[in-house]
């Protein structure tokens, strides 16, 4: 190989100038350069290096730092040149030539302590230094490479930094820094406890201990004290309480410090029993009377669910002062004893203590959950929560008088209490006299306004809140979230392309929203993701949930039931209940709410299903057996006893027809709240039960129970089922006085109502004195229905042309009730032509009811060319109902053929049904087909047994 085939190859391999190979090989010269540099500074100027080799304690510490640059060198560093191993000797030698010099210099003794004390000085306030900017690593590094004592000032910083910082190796090496070159300093008393302070935060017991045995404070009840406090601090619970059996070993006297620090510890742990025998202990050395003790051990009892403990703890204190008082109604309100709070505020003023803004938010806070307790009664048209609003008013006069109102959290938790009450123009004044809004006051409104229904004033001061540049965390988020799913909950009698729907706005601010949320890195949290599922359920979009279901990192008990309640709100009972099953799968545990929307599930599936004898009565077999099965698991779980998951439970019943279940469950509870009683209403009004439902709503009357516009629509659809005009001029005169008259849905079942018990003249009276502007098509079709079911067919039709002429377009609701005039009263042109006008003019398309409806009106006349049309046209499956209608009727006019298509529909549909083969055998024997006739039955005996 010549010469210049060598060099060739050489070129090729070697790095080009800017390859990434070249600039690492030249950042590697350029660092051992820089290495070599200060290795030569350190034996140049050895003085100027703080020399660690012989005390540093991990190969991680340097060997070498520069007191001035703070760069370092380790001897094990890669970089380091070869030439250094063997000047290492040496280096011992510079600076000891380096000191003799300065001997010589500074020959005077005086002179030489005076540079000693100069250089120690400037060293330890450097230490300090590090203590101060939190550089806890290079003051240690510091004080390793000081062979000399330090002053005990010094001493107290490091070990209170560390002890702070729970960084007990540090401790343990400043202590045997201590102990080696100073250990004079350990009888200072002051010093002493500030390290047995430093080991105790870091939860060194058996170390605190012994210090404190070889100090002069062992004897001293507040060494020990200190110790237990310092555990505390540190969260050492504990620690904290193993050191009360080394007091005792050493008979230490506790006093009530002892105690407080201890009980606080026994809360922390959550550890009652441990209070109690402690307890005992203070009790027998005449301690737990204090009233410092027994503040602290009624927040332990309270913490603990032991009421009963903490009131017997209350009443023996010897002086209450406004703490103890404070932490007892605190206790009340902790677990909910709203009354029980508020009889012992009466008692602290008959006392003559005085109140604080403390106690008066305390107080508030018990308005609040009397409210959350309460069921609202109308007050100009308002739901309030009338006792609990009385007597929030009454503290709220109270702090007025007193000079709080300006207070932020008095004010807060004001609006808190008249937000639960529903007291909307007091919640608002409020607010605009609060003296300084902060995010809790603002959070606070938002949630009042959620909680009111005002969903466009909430979202409206979320924005104000953003263009005041207020800091908005996660919780107003959902808050704000929770607004939109309110405002998307909102059925409107009008949307157009001009005029969006309120879930077309709903989903528009809250994607802005999340575009916020998603900003700020907060669209992983499990609470804003929640409130994303309910706003997507509410606004119906139902994908858009489940995608943020799935999103979730975390799924807790709440998310799941939010996509439980989303499915069930959508109409999809079969998902919800899967996904129930897969909650149990998960092993998450359902909570009350969850068991609540399981049964809500349950009656939506009712809703849908066919009904089905069973044990001799019509129920919903398939979701009764589900709901049956959830009940046994409520049941299990012990949440049966809960009204809101009774009342569920009734209201499933109802559903399913279980009319004898449901009344168990009615008459077992403890005492019946709205929701109860207009369930069991429901029920029977459902299930064609008109008689019990009247006696039950005379039964309301009796106990002046609360009523509302369910209740009223329930207590009118019996009187509908009934016929009984007394029954229902009685409840419309109860809706005047309790000013529901001018509920739209409430006034048309009263139409319907007087329709039915013949009283046309009664609902032209109702239907006159609704203005003329306010008359919406469902008050229209209620009135046409009146006089349908008063039996003025011509009138009922007459005013539908009326409702045309005043350009009130109709629904499909209207058309229900017109085809099911024409189908009564046999006029099958007049019907055919409203229902093609309901296709053509109106453009609604039919569904099942209007087709059942065609289907009877043009099989009693045996128009069957129309009706093979119609069923060629539909686009759903036609159910049980009408292929038995069509069966009834082939078999009045004889159409065998037709009778066939509709036998062979049914069986496909619900081959155990028995109707079916038995109209279609009647139909074959009289059209004289006998083997036909045999064969039906013999399909019925094998399929239904």
């Amino acid at each position: 190989m010549d010469v210049s085939t060598v060099t060739q190859l050489a070129t090729a391999v070697a790095p080009q100038p800017g390859s990434q190979l070249a600039q690492q090989q030249q950042q590697q010269q350029q660092q051992e350069q820089q290495h070599e540099e200060l290795w030569k500074d350190l034996f140049s100027n050895p003085s100027q290096w703080w020399d660690y080799r012989r005390s540093k304690t991990n190969a991680r510490y340097p060997d070498f730092r520069h007191k001035t640059s703070k760069q370092v060198l380790w001897l094990n560093n890669k970089l380091k040149p070869v030439w250094v191993d063997s000047r290492l000797p040496t280096l011992h030698d510079a600076r000891r030539r380096h000191s003799h010099a300065h001997h010589h210099v500074n020959s005077d003794p005086n002179h030489q302590d005076s540079m000693q004390r100069d250089s120690s000085s400037l060293d330890e306030t450097c230490l300090q230094s590090f203590c101060r900017t939190g550089k806890l690593d290079e003051a240690i590094e510091a004080l390793v490479s000081m062979n000399y004592p330090l002053a005990a000032s010094t001493y107290k910083i490091l070990l209170q930094k560390c002890g702070r910082q729970n960084a007990l190796n540090y401790v343990r090496q400043v202590q045997a820094h201590l102990t080696l070159y100073a250990p004079a300093e350990l009888d200072d008393s002051d010093l002493g406890r500030t390290s047995l302070v430093a080991f105790a935060r870091c939860g060194a017991i058996e170390e605190a201990c012994d210090i404190l045995n070889k100090s002069q404070g062992h004897g001293v009840v507040e060494s020990w004290n200190a110790m237990i406090n310092a555990c505390l601090a540190g969260d050492h619970a504990s620690e904290a309480l193993e050191i009360f059996p080394h007091m005792e070993e050493a008979r230490i006297e506790p006093n009530s410090y002892t105690f407080v620090g201890l009980f606080k510890a026994c809360s922390i742990m959550q550890d009652l029993d441990m209070g109690r025998r402690l307890h005992a202990k203070a009790c027998q050395k005449g301690l737990a009377s204090d009233s410092f003790v027994g503040s602290t051990l009624l927040g332990l009892y309270s913490k603990g669910g032991a009421i009963a403990e903490a009131e017997e703890v209350f009443c023996e204190l010897n002086e209450r002062d406004i703490v103890s008082w404070t932490s007892m109604m605190s206790a009340y309100i902790e677990h909910g004893q709203a009354e029980s709070m508020l009889q012992l505020y009466r008692q602290m003023q008959d006392e003559g203590v005085s109140v604080d803004p403390v106690l008066y938010v305390i107080s508030l806070q018990a308005c609040t959950i009397l409210a959350e307790g309460e069921e609202a009664v109308l007050v100009d048209q308002q739901p309030i929560k009338l006792r609990a609003l009385l007597i929030g008013q009454a503290f709220h006069a109270d702090v007025n008088n007193n000079g709080f109102a300006t207070n932020t959290i008095v004010g807060t938790t004001l609006l808190n209490m008249y937000g639960k009450c529903g007291a909307m123009k007091e919640t608002e004044a409020v607010f605009c006299k609060i003296a300084q809004h902060d995010l809790v006051s603002w959070r606070a409104m938002l949630s009042a306004y959620v909680e009111l229904g005002e969903a466009e004033k909430a979202l409206q001061l979320y924005m104000q809140m953003q263009e005041k540049g207020m800091n908005v965390e996660y919780s107003t988020y959902v808050i704000a979230l929770k607004a939109c799913a309110l405002l998307g909950e909102r059925e409107e009698a009008f949307s157009s392309k001009v005029v969006p729907s309120s879930k077309v706005v709903s989903l528009e601010i809250g994607e802005g929203i999340l575009a916020d949320i998603r900003r700020r890195n907060l669209s992983s949290d499990t609470f804003i993701g929640t409130a994303l599922i309910t706003m997507y359920g509410k606004c119906g979009m139902l994908v858009q949930a489940e995608a943020a279901f799935c999103q979730l990192s975390h799924r807790d008990v709440v998310s799941w039931t939010a996509m439980l309640s989303a499915y069930v709100e959508q109409g999809e009972p079969n998902k919800a209940l899967q996904l129930f099953s897969l909650m149990h799968h998960e092993q998450i545990s359902p909570d009350l709410l969850a068991f609540i929307t399981a049964f809500q599930a349950c009656a939506s599936l009712a809703e849908k299903g066919d009904n089905c004898l069973f044990e001799g009565r019509p129920v919903k077999r398939k979701a009764l057996e589900i709901g049956k099965a959830l009940f046994a698991d409520a049941r299990m779980r012990g949440f049966v006893s809960d009204v809101a998951v009774s009342t569920a439970l009734l209201s499933m019943y109802g559903k399913c027809g279980a009319i004898k279940e449901a009344e168990d469950v009615f008459l077992g509870l403890s005492h019946h709240n709205l929701l109860s009683w207009n369930a069991m209403l429901s029920a029977y009004v459902e299930w064609d039960q008109a008689e019990k439902a009247a006696d039950l709503y005379g039964e309301m009357q009796k106990k002046r129970a609360v009523r509302n516009d369910a209740t009223f629509l329930c207590a009118l659809q019996a009187c509908h089922n009934l016929g009984s005009l007394e029954l229902c001029k009685q409840v419309h005169f109860e809706i005047v006085s309790s000013g529901f008259d001018q509920m739209a849905d409430v006034v048309a079942t009263l139409l319907h109502a007087y329709g039915s018990c013949a009283s046309i003249v009664d609902a032209q009276v109702i239907f006159n004195e609704i203005p003329e502007y306010e008359r919406d098509v469902v008050q229209w079709n209620a009135y046409i229905s009146a006089y349908a079911e008063g039996g003025d067919t011509k009138g009922a039709l007459e005013i539908y042309e009326t409702m045309n002429r005043a350009q009130i377009f109709p629904n499909e609701a209207t058309f229900v009730t017109v085809l099911l005039i024409c189908c009564r009263s046999g006029l099958v042109i007049q019907g055919v032509q409203y229902f093609e006008s309901m296709i053509r003019d109106y453009n609604l398309r039919p569904n099942l009811q209007h087709y059942g409806i065609m289907f009877d009106l043009l099989g009693r006349a045996g128009d069957f060319k129309r009706i093979e049309k119609m069923l060629n046209s539909m686009s759903m499956q036609a159910p049980m109902t009408i292929w038995l209608s069509l069966l009834a009727s082939c078999r009045t006019h004889g159409n065998v053929e037709l009778a066939k298509l509709a036998f062979k529909s049914a069986v496909d549909l619900q081959p155990e049904l028995a109707a079916p083969y038995i109209l279609m055998s009647n139909i074959f024997t009289e059209a004289g087909l006998q083997e036909s006739a045999i064969e039906v039955e013999q399909h019925r005996q094998k399929n239904c047994g």
